[in-house]
């Protein structure tokens, strides 16, 4: 978030982490060997902006209790506002249900319980079968918070394709606007400089409709009429 480009330490994460992993993790990894890294800054940080978002990190919570749910118990786990999301258990993976009806596949997910001393039992870890750094698969972790941003990924990513179907539709039927590329959240037409406030203000208007799948969504959408395609 930032931490690196202010000047904060955050040291060599990877050895760091495997340094503390294989001396049996002695204490939290934030106070261990404070004088090798500044993560004590991290973790203020960290809490600073979970403290000004509590309904984020309430979302990363519960995307993570429905991931455990689906893969320890391999029930169907609904979620979110309006329960408009679904993790379930589909043979060996969990499979994210997003309002649109499309699914995020975690192929081979696993919820890893760790036993403490007291007896009793927590999720340690969550891991699938994703893309290595190169080329091939390997297991990887996952958390609430990076379940959160695929969740809010794939939604954005379902919103603006709706919106470049019923762009689409119009074309088809002698609309004077045509898509030629979709960067990202932006959509850029192409129109003849006569129509090109119509088209904008057609487009504004579009952008300002929730799909049918999620009319509780708030969306809004900015754009401009340039010569050619800028940032």
């Amino acid at each position: 978030m930032g931490a690196e480009k202010e000047g904060i330490d955050i040291g060599n994460y990877k050895m760091l982490h495997a340094e503390w992993t294989a001396l049996g993790k002695p204490g939290k990894f934030h106070e261990w060997e404070r004088d090798r890294h500044d993560y004590p800054e991290l973790i203020r940080l960290r809490d600073a902006y979970r403290e000004a978002s509590p309904m984020t990190v309430r979302f990363w919570k519960l995307c993570a209790k429905a991931w455990d749910v689906a893969a320890l118990q391999g029930k169907g786990a609904k979620f979110g506002q309006d329960q408009m999301l679904t993790f379930i258990r589909d043979g060996r993976h969990n499979r994210l249900v997003l309002p649109s009806g499309r699914s995020i596949w975690y192929r081979f997910a696993k919820s890893h319980v760790e036993t403490l001393k007291s007896g009793d039992t927590r999720v340690d870890r969550r891991t699938f079968i994703g893309k290595a750094g190169g080329v091939g698969h390997m297991r990887v972790d996952t958390h609430g918070g990076k379940l959160t941003e695929n969740v809010v990924q794939a939604v954005a990513r379902d919103i603006l394709f709706d919106l470049i179907m019923r762009i689409e539709s119009l074309t088809a039927q002698g609309w004077p606007g045509r898509i030629v590329l979709h960067v990202h959240d932006e959509v850029v037409i192409e129109v003849p400089k006569a129509q090109a406030q119509q088209v904008f203000d057609d487009v504004d208007g579009m952008m300002q409709i929730a799909p049918a799948w999620g009319q509780r969504f708030i969306v809004k959408g900015e754009g401009s009429i340039l010569e050619r395609y800028k940032k």
